[in-house]
């Protein structure tokens, strides 16, 4: 495959950008609890590669109370996802469907980094994943705004997998841009989210103060993507990582470092030793849409 070579020789290159290892406070262990708070969003995000109807569907049943309120699908199902309410929860969904191939997207992957938002200056974005939220942009935003008018108390959950984490990151960005009385209602939860813009993005994202959770699976490929050497493309702030067993195999929050990835994290795993595999899961919920491969 294409990806492979220069991925290789790149890899080699990004070591040495590698900077000081952060300190112990900026890596926490998660109580059971926490992790157990997480995997609804996880169920949530996988029911987006169910074509929807109702709130019927393998992982549906593990978020009741969940009433579907619009499912959209751009053509050729491009971008795809749904608004839900959750009464539990208090809070209105917002999920956006990932790839359901993902050594064909890893593959086929091309980062052209575009300027946006607009008046932030030197942040870039990758031009696919901006082209995939806008065809869907107004209709959502539409949609999510007329629920919160009825449920004024709810919450504003995004989520996604794989590429619906990266568009939930643009929603995040957009929404806040839109109407900044939505930011302390805004919740990002997202999974085996490839990286969406450069530093200048990454810090722009950061100092809106949007709660967010974004779940690494182990060595999982696609959060290493694309490679921090092109562009300067980095994650944005709150990465939980499921560890390796030989990093201790535990679920830990990790701090941003000077609006960077935390090195200690999953930042470390060698790019060679990455997995497709791991991008399926998370702990164990199977993060397609079905209950297990």
């Amino acid at each position: 495959m294409r990806f492979w070579t220069p991925l290789l020789v790149t890899t080699a290159a990004c070591t040495t950008l590698i900077s000081a290892a952060p300190t112990a406070s900026t890596i926490s262990v998660l109580a059971q609890p926490e992790v157990d708070g997480l995997k609804p969003y996880a169920h949530l995000a996988a029911a987006a590669y169910h074509s929807l109807t109702q709130w019927d569907c393998a992982h549906c049943a593990f978020v009741p109370n969940t009433r579907l309120e619009y499912f959209f699908a751009t053509p050729g199902d491009a971008t795809v996802g749904y608004v839900a309410t959750n009464a539990d929860m208090k809070t209105i969904i917002v999920a956006f469907r990932g790839s359901r191939s993902i050594a064909q997207w890893i593959t086929n992957l091309v980062f052209v980094p575009v300027d946006w938002p607009p008046k932030v200056d030197d942040s870039k974005v990758h031009l696919g994943f901006l082209t995939s939220y806008h065809t869907v942009a107004d209709r959502v935003y539409d949609k999510v705004t007329e629920l919160l008018k009825a449920n004024p108390d709810y919450s504003i959950s995004l989520t996604g997998h794989s590429l619906g984490g990266a568009l939930s990151s643009v929603a995040a960005v957009d929404f806040a841009r839109r109407d900044s009385a939505l930011v302390p209602k805004l919740n990002v939860v997202t999974f085996g989210k490839p990286r969406v813009g450069n530093i200048k993005y990454a810090a722009y994202y950061n100092s809106l103060n949007i709660r967010t959770t974004r779940v690494v699976n182990k060595a999982d490929i696609v959060p290493h993507l694309p490679l921090f050497t092109i562009a300067d493309y980095t994650h944005e702030q709150g990465e939980v990582w499921i560890q390796t067993s030989n990093a201790g195999g535990k679920t830990v929050r990790c701090a941003s470092v000077n609006n960077e990835e935390n090195r200690d994290c999953s930042y470390k795993v060698d790019m060679l030793l990455t997995k497709i595999p791991d991008h399926m899961w998370a702990w164990d919920v199977f993060m397609l849409d079905r209950l297990s491969p």
